[in-house]
């Protein structure tokens, strides 16, 4: 507690170390040229996610030194965002969030949605990972990467007849179909069953849970076999280091 909350927390005015990462990115969300370093940073202001979302929505104006920077992230997210549409899945997912009492005892539990303020830190965080995974990747440093491979074609053959059973738009079975093509049909599948929800205005958690329990779960491995879900050639954990140890060996 005392190290997040204390000497790894950016506290506003405070002077912390840090690693840098430093990305130019084109209009279209390509990365141009990348950079990391060992450096010392002063945050000028400390937003929440409710904050960031009222900024965005207009109701309160952004910290004049954020201003400028946080409307470059807002663009820089959405480029990399549709970048990333057609070939990542598009699930619907909420976060546990526990609240507590002065005697550290569980008061509650709430299912926090997914806002613009954590898609845009989903984005940044996700083309982190990325780079550094790429860069470990190319160099053949030894690291530990988080990959998630290509689905059993009978798994997700049968989540398509399910989500069929239930009236869900679901692409056709090729005949002979690989795991690639299986990949490729789940993140379909994703996509139009996320519409499909969106239309009937209900379902959107059952119909993705569907769709997960088809794909083989994530998992730490030293090689790099790429994530499926996020579309990713490669990927590690990298932007936590005091809350996962995985990492902190990346680091």
């Amino acid at each position: 507690h005392s190290l997040s909350s204390g000497v790894c927390s950016l506290s506003p005015g405070d002077v912390r170390l840090a690693v840098t990462s430093e990305f130019v990115i084109s209009g279209r969300g390509e990365v141009t040229s990348a950079s990391f370093f060992r450096s010392r940073i002063r945050s000028d202001a400390r937003l929440d996610y409710d904050q960031l979302d009222r900024i965005f929505a207009g109701r309160e104006k952004a910290p004049a030194p954020a201003s400028e920077p946080l409307t470059l992230a807002r663009q820089v997210a959405a480029s990399l965002a549709d970048r990333r549409k057609g070939s990542a899945l598009e699930v619907s997912s909420a976060e546990p969030v526990f609240e507590f009492d002065e005697q550290g005892n569980l008061t509650r539990a709430v299912a926090e949605r997914q806002t613009e303020a954590h898609r845009l830190i989903e984005q940044l965080m996700v083309l982190t990972n990325e780079q550094v995974a790429e860069l470990t990747s190319s160099r053949s440093i030894p690291s530990i990467y988080r990959v998630h491979e290509m689905p059993d074609p009978d798994r997700v053959e049968r989540m398509l007849g399910q989500l069929a059973s239930l009236g869900l738009p679901a692409p056709p079975v090729p005949d002979g179909m690989g795991p690639t093509t299986a990949g490729e049909l789940a993140v379909e599948a994703s996509k139009s069953v996320a519409r499909e929800a969106k239309r009937r205005g209900h379902g959107a958690d059952a119909y993705s849970s569907l769709i997960l329990r088809s794909l083989k779960p994530a998992r730490y491995l030293e090689k790099n076999l790429g994530h499926a879900g996020l579309g990713s050639e490669a990927y590690c954990h990298f932007t936590s280091p005091i809350r996962r140890y995985p990492d902190l060996l990346v680091h």
